[in-house]
């Protein structure tokens, strides 16, 4: 069951060898999105490791947890065990953005991308 109030964002890949099927992944009810990679961009190929190195899996992140800021992600190759190459000017927001230093931390990272990302609003 899904706690009321909390804005769920699930991004997952077609490819994911780990979760499967992928479409296991995606939650249902109001305040849900749930993004397959590979319906913005069939040239991403990221596979369930790479999905945290994968730029337009980050910019997804952003939006989510930035949704007044969101930039559209860009569509460019993504190489399962490589990951992407990052967006020119699409990459984390600076420090002074808004959001919780600890949140950009993990972006960078890429952390949030193996657990069901949660945004809270109000």
């Amino acid at each position: 069951m899904l706690a009321p109030g909390v804005r769920y964002t699930v991004i997952e890949t077609r490819y994911d060898e780990v979760v499967t099927p992928y479409t296991s992944a995606f939650l249902s009810g109001p305040d849900v999105t749930n993004i397959t990679l590979q319906d913005h961009c069939i040239l991403d190929l990221a596979d369930h490791l790479t999905t945290p190195y994968d730029s337009i899996a980050l910019r997804y992140v952003l939006n989510a947890l930035d949704p007044a800021h969101a930039v559209a992600p860009g569509c460019r190759p993504v190489i399962a065990g490589v990951g992407g190459w990052p967006d020119a000017g699409n990459g984390p927001p600076a420090p002074d953005s808004g959001l919780p230093v600890h949140a950009l931390h993990d972006v960078r990272h890429g952390d949030l991308l193996h657990v069901r990302l949660l945004v809270r609003r109000g």
